[in-house]
Parts: structure tokens; sequence; C-alpha cells
């Protein structure tokens, strides 16, 4: 499900692991509840703080790193960087969305939503770029802080 993205994969562990009890333990950290993810309701903040859970598990939780391997590995991504990166990508009919944790020289967190399909070349430009243009403010502050 990870790697290739497969949202038939996603059905299947909801038949078998229905996500009420997921959704109890994700608000108990503050996460949006999995309902909204799947849907397409979380916000970019959720997003982001579900980014950062997933950060903090692939560097110390039971199984993070073979999770780290697999969303290092992933069929389908937008998001380019000379960096190496742990990302999901998520995509409707009118609506394309990724999540990353960029492994910079100083580590950072991407999530990029749009209510675009991300299938023109200005889409892809953008999520080509975004990621360079951040690397570049990071290091100009880190300089600047010495």
């Amino acid at each position: 499900m990870l790697r290739y993205s497969d949202t038939a994969a996603l059905g299947v562990l909801l038949e078998r692991f229905p996500y009420e009890g997921f959704a109890e333990w994700a608000a108990e950290l503050g996460l949006a509840d999995m309902g909204k993810v799947i849907s397409g309701s979380a916000s970019a903040r959720e997003m982001g703080l579900w980014t950062a859970y997933l950060y903090e598990y692939m560097e110390s939780g039971k199984y993070g790193a073979e999770l780290k391997d697999d969303l290092m590995n992933t069929n389908y991504s937008m998001i380019s960087t000379q960096s190496p990166k742990a990302s999901k990508y998520g995509w409707d009919k009118s609506a394309y969305h990724e999540m990353a944790v960029v492994y910079a020289e100083h580590p950072y967190l991407l999530v990029i939503m749009t209510d675009k399909w991300g299938g023109s070349a200005e889409d892809r430009q953008m999520f080509r770029e975004l990621p360079g243009v951040l690397e570049e403010m990071k290091a100009a502050k880190f300089a600047a802080e010495g």
C-alpha cells in the first residue's frame, strides 16, 4: 500500500482492521482522524502533524526502519529533491497531495495539498522546485545564525 499507493490494499486493511480504534489512538496523539485523511478532508496542518509523527516513528519505532524504507522507495512521487526523502502522495479526481520528510543537511517536513489534478507541466514544475527553494532558505537561515 505504501510503495505502490494502492487504494484497493487500503480497503482490504480497513475491512480487516476497522479504523475506529485507530481513530481513538490518533485523537489521543492529537492527530487527524483517519476518516478525514481517507476522505481528503484533513487540513495541511493536520497532515503536517501526521508527517511529524511518522518522522519520529521512522527514527525510533519498532517497525520504523521498515516504514522508512517503504516511504523512501515509493513508486509515485512528484516532490523532487536532491536529498533523500520519505514520502507519500495521494490523489483524487480534483486534488493532488504529498507529504514528505526530506533528509537534507537540516531535515524538514513538507506537506503540499492542492486542488489540482497534478498532471500539468506547471504542477509538476511546482512540486520539483519547491523543495529546492526551501532548502536554500534553510541554508541561508543556518548560515546567518552561524
